[in-house]
């Protein structure tokens, strides 16, 4: 159900305030509101709820928007008040409280009626007549109609509202109610108007009217026709009659309160009615009325009496003349007096008070009645009537009688001041009257109520006439005579009247009942009293009560002194009474009545000191008194926390005595304090026994926690130095408890002269009472609410102790400085205050000042700390002047510096401002320069140096790592745009005309001059006087760099929020707001850090901002509770409150890639230090948010790990960023009690937009667990329980077990991420590199995170239940915990569907266990996603057993591939066919070939390669040989047209190409045989569209027929041709293939500038499918490279085979064998690189070597990988700019040269290698080859399946490669087991062994012996 704030109503409401607030708002935009009024066209009207409400909306717009468009709305309601009466009320409810009739025709009225009050009087006129149209209509409808209950609710209603209008307080309410909607934040005033003026005319029409409608004929129709309503319906009409009548007739107040209508009908009809009323309620004489009044019920008999009281009103109303009002009055006191015929007198009372009240108001308008009421009245009380009496009849309730008791008097006092217009002693005189009764009266049983009715009266007068001292006295007189003679029942409530008659009574009365309380105080203590006849002790509490009466009410201020005074002599004399007595009865003066005694004046002490300022100077005498005061209360216990002896209330008494106490040191500071304690009255011949005493010193030990020092110092103190410190303590504790702002007055103490002139250590046990003080001010600063109050006051401390600091005595100074550290030790953000910043530097110069200044030397000084009401003593000695200066320089320096450690950045934009200010003065500054010598020795680091160790910075000068620049130029930039600004304003002095220029100029700018712009309006606001900014132009300063949302436009935003911030604090709450509302516009729009793309762009902003808020909270979660606030809503608005899972809608919108990891883990760093922090009040709040940090950190998680793309120093950030993260989720242990989900564990979670309120509602539940719980089925349920016991701990601690087990989890993960994170910036591992900290994350994850495998399991299941797809992934994070591998195993399979979607998945559900068993969940493969090419394929292969549903879902994925890959996968996709025992593949083959031309040319090369395992093709492959046989003919059998053609044209074009191989054959090597090939080739004619196997995707445009050129080969002949091709792609060649052979001819002899010149080699009788493999492989690897960004470099050439021993091999252009380089220059590399690219330090040669180790770093990883061999110089290329290749893969995997013995390296590192590479494994460019050999290798390692599907499936291929164990090494290789670090290790460690490696040198020498490859 939703709640009001969402209703309709509210709505409607908000709606039309909204409307109100927009100045020039169109009627278009505000008939939004009439659409939802009813439709006052439509016959009869429908009158709705939404209608009505609609309507109110309406009336509310118009009252709020001070009546625009007026005359359209009121016309649309004139016209709906008459629809009103005949229209149709849609059905309601009829047993609520407020009928919809009634309630809405009230509110459209009375809301009517208000509009009236602001109409002019012509309007006013037109809206008051519509009404009276309304009402007369409804009045003849229910004439016709008395059965119609719409009309009867809504005549209630509308009489109602017009009589609600004689109260303006209620109507007011009323109007607030009907107007603004609840919790809307900015309420329009609609207050104000004149007065309703109804016209004769118009009350004369509403008289007769009500005369008719509440007739005894009207009245008895209306019986007879709710007969049949009253069978139906539990309410009787008469309810409905009776409020009716009562309703009309209030209404008639307004309208004759002003006298304009005929009072003569007016009366007549009143006076009809009133006597009709009397009889229906029974009054009068008539035995028989009585009787029936007898059978009414109670409720009946109580409306009744309401219409007579109403009629009783508008009696009073019509009294014209004086013989009107002796009637009135004769009535009215036959009614007060007369007693009711019925039991219930209780029901008489409230008519009773009407008539008391009209009585009042009748002797204001006719003096003549006066003496005649005064005499009824005064019978009414003294001899009162039977409704008062307490016997006969039933009893009326005390409060009841009070309140006729009080109207009574309230009246006589009305009557009384009409009287003494016209007689002065007629007060007087009545009072001694009324008071003989007090003695006259006779012993009745009602004496007791006569007596209260005499005093109060007397009591009531004497106030009401305070200012006639005559009256007041003699009022006091007459109770003083009566008080306590004899005593009696009587006395307290005539000693409550004196106090009444004091407060409002002239100074010399109120002095007199002083004296006389006191008197009666001090002789109810005393025996003599009694026996004298003056027993005070029966009103003794009651003289108590009245004095705190007194001390409350007294309103001059000098005279409440006085009593304070008076009070305090009496509590010390009656202490010091008590004092003697218990002296001489030996009794203790603790315990005895007289401690009792004073103990009640604590109260009124309390209430005087409340009222009462700070004694700034007191007098001595009073001094004097508090201190005896506070000794006394010291020694009876009044001020001890917690005792069980006094009354708690006493303790909150004394506890505001001391907040307003002086301190209590001696009146003049240079006597000694002693002195006065000996003759202080409290403490003289104090005989206190040696046990008594140790027992006081003992307790006054451990309140200080005192030492063995101090102890031994109060061992020489006697009891009154005991005592004394004991009542310091107390007092200033009390004190400080109640008011921390009044700390500073304990160094009143320590400053005392007395007190450090004392030989016996007091001022050592006032210090240890100040520490103990100081402890307990901490604790309550530290529970108040963070509020700028707060703040205010924590500064202000801090100010007070950095003057303190500098006090002369240094014992103060070390106590200054102690107290400060531990109050920045406990307020942290206080370093870094601009206002404790600013108070320090200006001390420091006002100090240097005075110091240089010879003008004041060799003279004391006091010196003005500025902005602060402290001053600062400076000593005459100008040694003591310097020491007292270095001192507090150095104090400064170290201040400054830590507050630039915890917030650089607030701390170095405070300097930016406080540099600025004065900056024109020439003259010097000490604080300025102390300013900037603390920025240059702490600028900080840049961006490069943030996270580097120690060591590196140190290496590093300051002008390359320290960030200086940044805060220089910052500061000019202020300076520069703040002179601007004021410049404009010359031109522009309006602000809000500069405030819009500026916000068009911003808005407008271009990227070029945007920084400047926005500089400017940032300075607008830093220069503006108003206490608030200007909202429009705050917005756009923090709008609209997000919007630009670039690097430089962030950067200065940033810089300007800081600005503005340190300029102006009170602006940071709106600034905040904006700049995150600007942070949810950039996530709605999908920017940055919040795109759905896989690698999210531009990132900058985001980091920055983020970074921005992370160093704001950290300076105001100390502070501001609004602005924690703030950044709680704004969490909740940016953390999701689950973990992805599926394709579904969630919460989490923050991008997963490891890009924008600095931004999440920000939020996340904010998140956990709110949760942690005393900030959340709310444990719902403190619960929901930490549940979306949990699921945001986890959500990270739930994807494979992810290749950052960016700089490393940007990753390093990173690093730095997540590493905080996780050290404040280790320090959650602590934070994770049961008592913090006590009642959380059903928390709903809504996100809201209207305010930052902490409670975020979800109809699925705030637990990732509920969520996933409904989902799964089956046996998912089992396998997700919980394995620790459930134990009967409530649900509270089972919350708290799985939170500490997310938490560990989490940690785990991120300590996961940092280490691979940090291998990928530091590969190396070198220490000098590595970022800070890492090891601690490390060491944890080692020692620290050492789980079962049951514990593995459990958080498998903890990690399925947050997300099945963070569980999948968590295999990729802990690669050696098989446990977690197995958990997931059984996950999936439970429940497949749940992780559909996820391809890594899918490998967990096809286990060779479940497709050998046949799992049931195996057919959730069907319509599971894709996954690669080659994976898909891998289930044709032997790495999976045969299963059909695994044949489906590959064959699907293999119809939804792209050409492309369809294309580079052809060598495996014909040797899935091996393992197709049911010819899906074949299927897939002849579906795919007939489809792509070019696809079916490829295959079928392919085929009839593998046809033969022999290139004599003697050796048919027994497995694949005929069925590849068969699927050639059945594809070439289905080729016709244009598809015929082409495969004509390109095999008849290659078959000519190919056979000039064996036409050279013959031909000896040499000239002859390139002759041969020349001519060969020459006969080769180019037909049209034909493309060369090794390039389907370019079309061949010529032939080089002069390019033809035979390769060193006697047996094979292998030659070299170069065509001319254009890339076109496969598409684009299919196309032209299936065009005219007009149209191809034309194609293809068209050159463009895309054409090149491709060299190829035709190969007849090698084997090349073994270099087709290597190749695949790496294209493979130079994808991944390009993909992640790494900076790598391959050349994939391509080779076809075409044939058995046949193939195409694509020539790489540009480049030359290092063998053939050194056989034409006889140069190793190095100085190969020098003489083609020149001297090393060129930057062609630079570039050169990087090429070179680019590329020789990712051969290296291929080479590794598939175990290349023979790898001599003839093998290796050079291109033209430095990069190596190699070609020729003859031997990989298990072959290798010299019958297989294995005996090159894994990688070849020769001597010219390395000396290029710099020569040393130190060398910089050495390192730069092993850092990315490291990185490349590691970006391999997630692709690991592909590999090795690839290679499985050609195992059975026949290559000379595979000889048995080709996957196991290779799959080792990859290190699948261990983390990133140690892969690297891995990778590092092999390098190294290959470095240089003898063996490599070796088998150059042994190939140039046999082959003369140049080395």
């Amino acid at each position: 159900m939703a709640s009001d704030t969402f209703s309709f109503p509210c709505k409607v409401r908000r709606l039309a305030q909204s409307l109100a607030s927009v100045d020039d708002l169109s009627w278009e935009k505000v008939e939004c509101l009439l659409k939802l009024c009813p439709n006052v066209s439509s016959h009869p009207v429908l009158l709705t709820d939404r209608g009505l409400e609609g309507t109110i909306g309406l009336l509310a717009y118009l009252l709020q928007s001070n009546r625009k468009h007026e005359k359209k709305i009121l016309a649309y309601v004139y016209d709906l008040l008459k629809a009103m009466p005949t229209a149709h009320w849609a059905e309601s409810k009829r047993f609520k409280k407020i009928f919809d009739e009634e309630k809405y025709t009230f509110s459209i009225i009375l809301l009517l009626l208000k509009v009236a009050e602001k109409q002019t009087e012509s309007g006013q006129h037109e809206t008051i007549q519509a009404i009276i149209d309304y009402f007369v209509a409804l009045i003849d409808v229910l004439h016709q109609n008395v059965a119609s209950l719409s009309t009867l609710f809504a005549l209630i209603g509308l009489s109602q509202a017009v009589w609600i209008t004689c109260d303006k307080d209620k109507m007011a309410l009323a109007i607030k109610e009907l107007v603004f909607a609840e919790r809307f934040c900015c309420e329009r005033p609609v207050g104000g108007g004149k007065s309703l003026q109804w016209s004769k005319d118009a009350v004369e029409i509403i008289i007769s009217k009500i005369a008719v409608c509440t007739s005894e004929n009207f009245m008895r129709r209306l019986d007879e026709n709710f007969a049949r309503f009253r069978q139906n319906r539990s309410v009787s009409s008469r309810s409905y009659k009776d409020a009716l009548v009562l309703n009309l007739l209030q209404m008639l107040k307004p309208l004759v309160k002003d006298k304009t209508a005929n009072l003569e009908n007016f009366n007549h009809f009143v006076s009809t009615a009133f006597d009709a009323a009397k009889r229906a309620a029974g009054f009068g004489s008539s035995t028989h009325l009585a009787g029936s009044a007898m059978t009414l019920s109670s409720e009946t008999y109580g409306r009744k009496c309401q219409i007579v009281a109403a009629l009783i009103d508008l009696l009073v109303l019509g009294v014209i003349t004086d013989s009107d009002a002796v009637s009135v009055c004769q009535t009215l006191s036959s009614l007060l007096g007369e007693s009711s015929h019925r039991r219930q007198s209780s029901a008489d009372v409230p008519l009773r008070l009407v008539c008391i009240r009209a009585m009042g108001k009748l002797a204001q308008t006719s003096a003549v009645v006066v003496s005649e009421m005064l005499q009824v009245l005064r019978d009414f009380l003294v001899v009162p009537a039977s409704v008062l009496r307490k016997s006969g009849g039933e009893a009326l309730a005390d409060g009841a009688i009070a309140q006729l008791r009080s109207e009574a008097i309230e009246a006589v006092c009305t009557v009384l001041e009409v009287g003494r217009k016209s007689t002065s002693d007629f007060v007087r005189a009545f009072l001694v009257t009324i008071s003989n009764k007090l003695y006259t009266v006779s012993q009745s049983r009602d004496q007791e109520i006569v007596y209260l009715n005499i005093v109060e009266t007397i009591g009531h007068v004497g106030c009401r006439f305070a200012n006639e001292s005559d009256v007041s006295a003699s009022a006091f007189s007459l109770l003083q005579q009566r008080l306590c003679q004899p005593p009696s029942y009587l006395d307290n409530q005539i000693v409550h009247q004196m106090a009444r008659i004091a407060v409002y009574s002239e100074l010399s009365v109120q002095s007199q009942v002083l004296d006389q309380f006191i008197r009666i105080t001090a002789a109810s203590r005393s025996e003599t009293s009694a026996a004298h006849g003056l027993d005070y002790r029966s009103c003794s509490r009651a003289v108590i009560s009245a004095m705190e009466f007194i001390a409350k009410n007294m309103k001059d201020l000098a005279q409440l002194e006085d009593m304070l005074v008076r009070v305090l002599e009496l509590f010390i004399s009656l202490a010091l009474e008590g004092k003697k007595a218990s002296e001489a009865s030996g009794q203790i003066i603790k315990a005895s009545s007289t401690a009792f005694s004073l103990g009640l004046l604590l109260p009124v002490l309390a209430t005087i000191a409340r009222r009462l300022p700070q004694f700034e100077v007191p007098k001595q005498r009073l001094l004097k008194l508090f201190r005896d005061f506070w000794l006394y209360c010291t020694i009876m216990g009044f001020a001890v926390e917690g005792s069980q002896i006094w009354p708690s209330e006493w303790l909150e008494a004394v506890q505001e005595i001391a907040v307003k106490s002086p301190h209590l040191l001696s009146a003049g500071s240079e006597l000694y304090l002693g002195r006065e304690l000996k003759y202080s009255s409290a403490l003289r011949n104090e005989r206190m026994t040696p046990a008594d005493l140790a027992e006081l010193k003992a307790n006054l030990l451990k309140i200080l926690d005192g030492s063995a020092e101090l102890g031994a110092i109060t061992n020489k103190l006697g009891a009154a130095e005991c005592t004394y410190l004991m009542s310091v303590y107390r007092l200033e504790s009390l004190r400080v408890s109640a008011d921390t702002k009044s700390f500073p007055l304990l160094f009143s103490y320590l400053e005392d002269k007395g007190i450090q002139r004392d030989k016996l250590g007091m001022w050592q046990c006032v210090q240890a009472v100040a520490d103990k003080i100081f402890n307990e001010f901490l604790g309550k600063l530290a529970k108040k609410p963070r509020t700028k109050e707060t703040e205010e006051e924590l500064e202000s401390h801090a100010q007070f102790l950095l003057v303190q600091f500098n006090n002369l005595h240094k014992r103060i100074q070390r106590v200054a400085d102690q107290y400060l550290s531990a109050l920045v030790g406990k307020f942290p953000h206080l370093l870094w205050s601009g206002s404790v910043l600013t108070t320090l530097l200006n001390l420091l110069q006002a100090m240097s000042h005075s110091l240089n200044d010879e003008s004041l030397k060799h003279q004391a000084l006091e010196i003005s700390v500025p902005n602060t009401p402290s001053k600062l003593v400076f000593p005459e000695d100008d040694s003591a002047r310097e020491r007292l200066v270095l001192d507090f320089a150095a104090r400064c320096e170290e201040i400054v510096e830590e507050a630039m450690r915890w917030a650089p950045t607030h701390t170095r934009s405070l300097f930016q401002e406080y540099l600025n200010v004065d900056a024109l003065q020439n003259v010097h500054s000490s604080s300025q320069s102390l300013v900037i010598e603390c920025i240059v020795k702490h600028a900080g680091l840049n961006g490069l140096f943030l996270g580097q160790k120690a060591v590196t910075i140190q290496k590093s000068p300051g002008c390359l790592k320290n960030d200086l620049s940044e805060f220089t130029s910052a500061t000019s930039l202020r300076s520069r745009f703040l002179g601007e600004l004021r410049g404009m304003k010359a031109v522009l002095p309006s602000e809000n005309d500069l405030a819009t220029f500026l916000v068009k100029n911003l808005k407008g700018s271009t990227a070029k001059d945007f920084s400047s712009s926005l500089y400017r309006a940032a300075a607008a606001l830093v220069d503006g006087n108003s206490a608030t900014p200007h909202r429009e132009l705050l917005r756009a300063v923090c709008q609209m760099p997000m919007k630009a949302f670039t690097r430089e436009s962030a950067s200065a935003g940033v810089a300007c929020w800081n600005w503005i911030i340190s300029v102006k604090p009170h602006y940071e709450l709106e600034l905040t707001s904006e700049v995150m509302s600007s942070w949810l516009w950039t996530a709605n729009h999908h920017l940055g850090v919040f795109s759905t793309e896989v690698v999210p762009q531009n990132i900058y902003p985001h980091n920055l901002v983020s970074k921005f808020l992370y160093e704001r909270f950290e300076v105001v979660k100390y502070k501001s509770v609004q602005l924690v606030d703030l950044y709680v809503w704004f969490l909740h608005r940016s953390l999701g409150k689950d973990v992805r899972s599926g394709s579904g809608s969630s919460t989490q919108k923050i991008n997963r890639h490891v890009s924008a990891s600095q931004t999440r883990f920000s939020l996340l760093h904010i998140g956990v230090n709110a949760v942690q922090s005393d900030t959340l009040p709310s444990s719902l709040s403190r619960a929901v948010l930490r549940e979306r940090i949990y699921s945001t950190a986890l959500d990270y998680f739930s994807v494979a790990p992810r290749w950052p793309v960016y700089e490393s120093h940007a990753l390093r950030e990173d690093i730095l960023v997540i590493m905080k993260f996780w050290h404040s989720m280790a320090a959650e242990k602590k934070y994770l009690k049961p008592a913090l989900f006590v009642g959380s564990s059903s928390v709903p979670d809504e996100e809201s937009d209207s305010a930052p309120v902490s409670t975020f509602i979800s109809s699925e539940g705030w637990m990732n667990t509920m969520t996933l719980s409904n989902r799964t089925k089956g046996t998912t349920k089992s396998l997700l329980e919980p394995s620790y016991s459930q134990k009967s701990e409530g649900p509270s601690m089972e919350l708290v077990k799985v939170y500490l087990k997310k938490r560990s989890l989490i940690m785990a993960l991120v300590c996961n991420e940092v280490e691979r994170l940090s291998t990928l910036y530091n590969p190396l591992g070198d220490p000098d590199q590595g970022v800070e900290g890492e090891d601690a994350l490390a060491e944890w994850l080692a020692t620290g995170f050492l789980p079962s495998e049951r514990s593995w399991k459990e958080y498998a299941k903890l990690a399925w239940r947050s997300s099945p797809h963070l569980a999948v992934h968590l295999t990729n994070r802990f690669r050696n915990a098989d446990a977690v591998k197995r958990c997931v195993i059984t996950l999936v399979t439970a429940d497949p569907s749940l992780v559909s979607d996820v391809k890594e998945a899918l490998l967990y559900l096809v286990t060779d266990k479940n497709v050998v068993d046949d799992s049931p969940s195996l057919t959730h493969v069907l319509c599971w996603c894709s996954v690669p090419f080659v994976l898909a394929l891998s289930f044709f292969s032997t790495l999976h057993p045969p299963h059909p549903l695994l044949a489906y879902y590959a064959q699907r994925v293999l119809r939804n591939c792209e050409l492309e890959e369809v294309l580079f996968y052809i060598p495996q996709l014909v040797q899935a066919i091996r393992y197709d025992k049911m010819g899906f593949v074949t299927e897939y083959i002849v579906s795919a070939a007939a489809k792509s031309q070019l696809l079916a040319h490829q295959i079928l090369w392919n085929m009839k390669t593998n046809v033969y395992l022999d290139v004599e093709e003697t050796a048919k492959d027994p497995d694949i040989g005929e069925k590849l046989e068969q699927i050639i003919k059945r594809m070439t059998r289905h080729l016709s047209g244009s598809a015929l053609s082409f495969y004509e044209r390109e095999f008849r074009f290659f078959e000519k190409v190919t056979s000039i191989s064996g036409q050279i054959r013959p031909f000896p090597r040499g000239p002859e045989r390139k002759q041969a090939c020349l001519e060969a080739l020459a006969k080769v004619e180019l037909e049209n569209g034909v493309y060369l196997p090794s390039n389907p995707d370019s079309v061949v445009l010529e032939i080089d027929k002069q390019s033809g050129r035979p390769m060193q080969s006697a047996a094979k002949a292998p030659f070299l041709a170069k065509f001319r091709v254009r890339k076109c792609g496969v598409a684009e060649l299919e196309r032209m293939n299936v065009l005219t052979d007009e149209s191809n001819e034309s194609d293809g002899k068209t050159l463009d500038d895309s054409s090149y010149w491709q060299g190829c080699i035709f190969k007849v009788g090698d084997d090349v499918r073994q270099d087709m493999l290597a190749l695949q492989v790496i294209g493979l690897l130079k994808d991944i490279f390009e993909k992640v960004k790494l900076d790598l470099y391959m050349v994939p050439y391509r080779v076809v085979a075409t044939g058995p021993g046949m193939g195409v091999i694509e020539c790489v252009p540009d480049s030359k064998s290092r063998d053939e380089l050194g056989q034409t220059t006889e140069l190793d590399l190095p100085e190969y690189f020098v003489k083609t690219y020149g001297d090393e330090s060129t930057l062609a040669y630079q570039e050169a070597r990087r090429n070179f180790i680019k590329s020789m770093a990712a051969y290296s990883v291929f080479c590794f990988l598939l175990q290349i061999k023979d790898r001599h110089n003839g093998n290796i290329m050079l291109d033209r700019i430095g990069h190596i290749i190699h070609i020729d893969f003859g031997f990989m995997f298990e072959s290798s040269p010299g019958g297989n013995l294995g005996f090159e390296p894994d990688v070849k590192l020769s001597e010219e290698m390395v000396k290029l590479m710099g020569g040393s494994m130190e060398a910089p460019a050495f390192k730069w080859f092993m850092e990315l050999c490291a990185k490349g290798y590691l970006a391999i390692r997630p692709h690991m399946d592909e590999f090795v599907a690839l290679v499985a499936l050609m195992l059975d291929s026949k290559l000379p490669c595979f000889r048995g164990n080709t996957l196991m090494p290779f799959t080792a290789r990859m290190q699948p087991q261990v983390t990133e670090r140690a892969a690297a290790g891995h990778i590092l460690r092999m390098l190294q062994d290959c470095y240089v490696n003898v063996r490599t040198h070796l088998y150059d020498v042994l190939q140039y012996a046999q082959n003369r490859y140049f080395y």
